[in-house]
């Protein structure tokens, strides 16, 4: 055998071979009726040897570890997935009931019999370090591990840690790979940079006094807040929303050596497990939705009993006003109240447009019946007339009479036809249905009124005529109330000058027509001849105002509004 090759550990096999490894070599002396040397090559370097039934488990530095099986070696599955390909397989260990316990540079793992994952133990657990350099069993079946940070016994029934440290008399906190032994009377040694420890477990005693937990404080953002009573004697605390970011100070009452006291904390409503502090007493959530939360705490004394899981205070975060469940269903209830109005006020516009549309129709309905009378009885007496005195004209040219008046008469009745023809059209004309409009129409009539008189007019029209909706019955009343005004000033008045006047005022329409005429006693003949009273008839018809003003010598004012 070479000289300058390596040996890391040897192993003596159930059936007494004795296995040796080297640098990527296995050399197995095989004990028989004639010793024999069978050297069997391999890819990494082999660090331990330990063995499961008929097979040999390899323990690798950095690649996992592999199987001897039969003479050949086996990569198990376990490493093929590359869970576990490049940690270190420090020791191994199989228990009673074929579990195998791997040492290993990222905790403490289980195995099936068959080589399957089952559960992996860390400092998340409990274990004191995660690099575990070499496992023992006592003879209660609980495991010894040397690992990076003192020694720690761990009880596989319970899945608890019982850590020590230096303050139990350990050698020193880092323990080296493959220095650990068990003898015969279960006395157990663990080797390590200052030396070596030895014990026996049956020896050692526990201390069995658990912590009693308390809180000693309580901040809100990392402010202390004045409470009733001291936090330790609370039960709930009631906080609003803008309050959630909550800290607590416990401390564990087992003073037998308190540095060595552990705790670990869970907030019901929030985590699902718990949070391992070590010797660290105190715990912060930040920013807690509004709900109700448990604080649940547990510590260990010294040796690494832990007491019972204890709820120590409810908390309980308020909703903002705009997310509690009156807000939200007095929001609900605006919500449907508004579209409710909103439906019923869309239905009762429609409903409206529906009626201002049978209104039109009937308001058509009328004014249609009201043309059919005026053509029946204005435009049929007209032509009538005509008809007449074109008979009688044509009985006085065969009678060789003077015919001269009776054509006069009949040219005037068909210009009067034409004037009242012109009148219907222009009310049921739609572009008229303004005030702009009428205006225009009142000023173009009264100065073809009076075009072939010497009465001078004289119009005093807003500059900006507004173009306000005006119904026909309107037009219709204030043109005929305009045209009757026109027409007894040119029978009665006698005038020169007529002034006529338009203004809106208060959302009311003022029309006044004034002449410098003869004027008459006003208070005599009040609505009464030269159709005043038709005038003041017409005017309420459209809830609109007429009045009069006249004497004897000064003329006659009438005043017609009507609002808009």
């Amino acid at each position: 055998m070479a000289e300058d090759r390596k040996f890391f550990c040897a192993y003596k096999t159930d059936n007494g071979d004795i296995v040796v490894c080297s640098n990527g070599r296995l050399f197995n002396l095989i004990k028989d009726k004639i010793p024999r040397l069978e050297e069997i090559t391999t890819t990494f370097t082999v660090k331990n040897i330990a063995q499961n039934g008929n097979d040999l488990l390899l323990g690798l530095d950095s690649y996992g570890f592999n199987i001897l099986r039969d003479g050949k070696i086996i990569i198990p599955d376990i490493i093929k997935s590359k869970r576990f390909e490049r940690s270190s397989f420090q020791a191994f260990f199989t228990d009673k009931k074929n579990s195998i316990w791997a040492a290993t540079d990222i905790g403490l793992l289980q195995l099936s019999n068959n080589y399957e994952f089952l559960h992996l133990y860390d400092i998340k657990n409990g274990l004191p370090d995660n690099f575990v350099y070499g496992i023992l069993v006592d003879a209660e079946g609980d495991l010894w591990l040397s690992t990076n940070k003192g020694l720690s016994l761990f009880h596989p029934t319970t899945g608890k840690f019982r850590n020590f440290t230096l303050d139990d008399g350990i050698q020193s906190f880092e323990f080296n790979t493959g220095a650990f032994y068990k003898s015969k009377d279960g006395e157990m040694f663990f080797g390590g940079v200052n030396g070596f420890n030895y014990f026996n477990p049956q020896t050692i005693s526990y201390n069995k006094n658990v912590p009693q937990l308390a809180l000693t404080d309580f901040k809100v953002f990392d402010d202390e807040i004045k409470l009733d009573t001291a936090i330790g004697f609370k039960k709930k605390l009631i906080l609003s929303h803008d309050k959630n970011t909550i800290s607590f100070e416990f401390a564990g009452m087992e003073f037998s050596n308190p540095e060595r006291n552990q705790y670990a904390s869970k907030l019901e409503g929030l985590e699902y497990e718990w949070y391992y502090s070590g010797n660290r007493r105190f715990v912060k959530y930040d920013r807690l939705k509004p709900g109700t939360y448990h604080l649940w705490l547990k510590a260990s004394n010294n040796d690494g009993e832990w007491s019972k899981p204890v709820q120590m205070i409810t908390i309980i975060i308020l909703s903002p006003y705009w997310a509690t469940w009156w807000f939200i269903t007095l929001v609900i209830v605006v919500l449907v109240a508004l579209t409710i109005l909103g439906i019923r006020y869309f239905i009762g516009r429609k409903l409206k447009k529906r009626l201002q549309a049978l209104e039109r129709r009937n308001e058509i309905e009328k004014i249609r019946n009201r043309i059919s009378r005026d053509i029946h009885d204005d435009i049929g007496a007209g032509l009538t007339k005509i008809s007449m005195m074109s008979q009688m004209a044509r009985l006085d040219v065969t009678e060789n009479k003077n015919i001269d008046d009776k054509l006069n008469t009949l040219s005037s009745s068909a210009r009067d036809l034409s004037e009242r023809l012109q009148e219907i059209v222009w009310a049921m004309n739609p572009r008229h249905d303004d005030l702009n409009s009428l205006l225009a129409f009142l000023r173009a009539y009264a100065s073809d009124f009076f075009e072939n008189s010497n009465v001078k007019l004289s119009f005093h029209f807003p500059d900006n005529i507004p173009a306000l909706p005006l119904n026909p019955d309107m037009r219709r009343n204030l043109f005929l109330c305009f045209k009757e005004a026109l027409n007894n000033i040119a029978k009665y008045a006698n005038a020169s000058e007529i002034f006529i006047e338009a203004d809106i005022k208060t959302n009311t329409f003022h029309l006044m027509i004034k002449d410098n005429g003869k004027g008459f006693d006003a208070n005599k003949n009040k609505l009464t001849g030269n159709g005043l009273a038709n005038m003041q008839k017409r005017m309420e018809e459209i809830n609109g105002q007429f009045s009069i003003k006249s004497k004897p010598g000064t003329g006659t004012e009438i005043n017609i509004s009507f609002p808009m």
